[in-house]
């Protein structure tokens, strides 16, 4: 699962690497996000399952890739939340992928082979020039 001292240790590696506070806040709730939809929707009891968390770090970005098998994801058809808009029409869950596409600068979702899913999260470091956000 998804614990206390996963959360410090990625928000404490993204700050090491140039996220201010709120960008390595943001990053982490991201990638905290990805991983429990990754337990909750893809871990079946009787079916082979299981999930990998991998950060990979580079001058100008943070990536984290979530790689789980389970159910195929519309992740391209659900659009970034707008705080404005009308919540009551979210009744049980369904606000993941609009946050994780909220939080991070580029989004991008995989159907692999063996009914594994890959969905990448990249947050650009500000001070090494960021990139602008496409929510892709």
């Amino acid at each position: 699962m998804y614990s206390d001292q996963t959360r410090d240790s990625i928000h404490s590696v993204c700050r090491k690497h140039g996220l201010d506070e709120m960008d390595a806040n943001r990053m982490e709730m991201a990638i905290r996000e990805t991983c429990q939809n990754a337990i909750r929707y893809g871990i079946h009891p009787e079916k082979e399952s299981y999930f990998n968390l991998e950060l990979h770090i580079n001058e100008t970005a943070i990536k984290a890739i979530v790689i789980s098998k389970g159910d195929a994801i519309d992740f391209d058809n659900i659009e970034p939340f707008d705080i404005h808009q009308d919540f009551s029409t979210y009744k049980d869950g369904g606000l993941g992928i609009p946050l994780i596409k909220t939080l991070v600068d580029d989004v991008y979702y995989e159907r692999k082979a063996n009914s594994t899913n890959k969905i990448t999260l990249i947050k650009y470091i500000k001070s090494k020039g960021k990139k602008e956000r496409s929510n892709k």
